[in-house]
């Protein structure tokens, strides 16, 4: 049989002989073969990304894309094992659907194959495959503080809050609060890799010291939030000085007198 041959196939058998007597006889019969094509189709779907340790669901759909039913249809996944169950028969253009739960391991991606076989009606296995790949996504962030690191009661000082997307993807809304400063600022999008800076102002009240901590933190593409802090600490310093003079309270025309003048820092902070 070739690919041009009609379907089903016509042939006939025809057999002639001759008697004792010279007479031919003969008979005919004829038959036909109808030619199957078995083939088979395997679809797997799931997330394109994940974190590590997300429980994600894949989709398997299996189809009978030939002319002739499928026997004993079974799917195997390279990473998640046995899919489903075997399915006893399926016929030709129906499909089914089986879904498996799959933890996301450490690492960077997660590539795996399905293939699913079955058997046509004259023994011969067909199967197919498919792939699939997951990119891990590691969110992460920095926040860094600065500012300086002394000041007097009502000076005015300006902190730094640099914020950088240690992560391997974009991080959008990423908001910054100090909790005595309040919010810093929100920036929409930070490409991994990318540092923002933002400022603010701040008048030093009349404490010993300003212990602040800054948050930073941002969404990835799956909708996790991830956070960091920084701490700050500023001394408040309170110069002062005093100078007591003395000397004699009475004295001649003429006299060389002699005055002291003692200075004293009474502050905290050396002049």
């Amino acid at each position: 049989m070739t690919s041009g041959d009609p379907n089903p196939l016509p042939n006939t058998a025809k057999v002639t002989g001759t008697d004792d007597f010279g007479r031919s006889v003969s008979a005919t019969d004829d038959h036909s073969v109808i030619i199957i094509h078995p083939s088979i189709l395997v679809e797997k779907s799931g997330p394109a990304t994940a974190h590590e340790g997300d429980k994600v669901t894949y989709t398997f759909k299996v189809t009978n894309t030939g002319d002739a039913a499928l026997n004993n249809v079974a799917l195997n996944d390279d990473k998640l094992g046995t899919v489903g169950t075997t399915i006893p028969l399926l016929s030709a253009k129906d499909s089914q659907t089986f879904t498996k739960d799959f933890t996301v391991p450490t690492g960077s991606s997660v590539d795996n194959v399905v293939t699913a076989c079955g058997i046509d009606p004259l023994a011969l296995k067909v199967c197919d495959d498919d792939h699939h790949h997951l990119v891990i996504l590691h969110p992460g962030i920095m926040v860094e503080k600065s500012g300086p690191a002394t000041a007097h009661v009502g000076d005015t000082v300006t902190y730094s809050f640099k914020v950088t997307n240690t992560g391997d993807d974009t991080l959008t809304n990423v908001r910054v609060t100090d909790d005595k400063v309040g919010t810093i600022g929100t920036i929409p999008s930070l490409a991994k890799g990318a540092s923002t800076t933002l400022t603010k102002n701040f008048k030093v009240p009349d404490v010993a010291a300003v212990d602040n901590t800054a948050t930073a933190c941002g969404v990835d593409p799956l909708a996790l939030q991830v956070c960091d802090d920084d701490h700050h600490h500023l001394v408040t310093i309170h110069p002062a000085i005093t100078i007591v003079k003395s000397g004699a309270a009475t004295s001649h025309v003429g006299d060389t007198v002699t005055y002291s003048f003692k200075v004293t820092n009474t502050g905290d902070v050396d002049l």
